[in-house]
């Protein structure tokens, strides 16, 4: 299982067509045939923001659909397995706005492995596997309860990402889970392209339950 939350952030849109896209999902991180995920993708189209919502679960592309949000509404959005593994629930919630939930139970491609976790703010890519611009977000917090709920013992992060490895034995969602930002020996990885530092990562201080930042330098 993974969980997750975060508050839709203000889009600075200029006259350059950008993008981001912020899920959480499993798997997809060490097998490509898996993949399933939820979230939101926000785009700058004109110089104007617009939100949607998608899902996929892998080899399907992925599915949009409507879902209304506003900048400062907090969103959950989380994933889960099926005890057999056949089937995947993907859910997501605005709290700030009444009736504005959406859930998708859909089959797994095979068997869901459920071996990692992620809980990630990107850049999408086109269907040549090319990063497109990265929208300016500015900066994004994951948590503040948990950045990314799954059982683990082996957290770690990758570039603008909270990613977790789910110990053999115990794929499918175990309770009680832990955060991602449980241990401080979590390694943050900056996102360079092209040699240019487009965002990074920031574990929350104090607490290993306030979740972790995402900063954008550059599109």
């Amino acid at each position: 299982i993974v969980d997750t939350n975060f508050t839709v952030p203000t889009l600075t849109c200029t006259s350059a067509n950008t993008t981001v896209a912020l899920w959480a999902g499993l798997d997809g991180w060490t097998d490509s045939k898996h993949l399933e995920q939820i979230g939101l993708e926000g785009q700058c189209i004109n110089g104007t923001a617009h939100w949607m919502g998608f899902w996929q679960t892998n080899p399907t592309l992925p599915n949009d659909f409507p879902f209304s949000v506003q900048p400062g509404d907090s969103i959950a959005a989380g994933v889960s397995v099926s005890t057999n593994r056949r089937n995947v629930t993907l859910t997501m919630t605005n709290l700030d706005q009444t009736n504005n939930s959406v859930s998708f139970t859909e089959p797994a491609n095979g068997l869901a492995p459920a071996k990692t976790a992620e809980c990630i703010a990107e850049s999408p890519v086109t269907g040549k596997q090319k990063p497109l611009p990265l929208a300016d977000f500015g900066i994004i917090t994951f948590g503040p309860q948990a950045a990314c709920f799954v059982p683990i013992s082996e957290p770690k992060n990758k570039a603008i990402a909270s990613l977790c490895y789910i110990p053999s034995g115990m794929e499918g969602g175990v309770t009680p889970p832990k955060p991602c930002s449980y241990l401080t020996s979590n390694k943050l990885i900056n996102i360079v392209r092209g040699g240019v530092t487009r965002a990074s990562t920031t574990i929350l201080p104090n607490s290993p339950f306030n979740g972790f930042t995402v900063t954008w330098f550059h599109s």
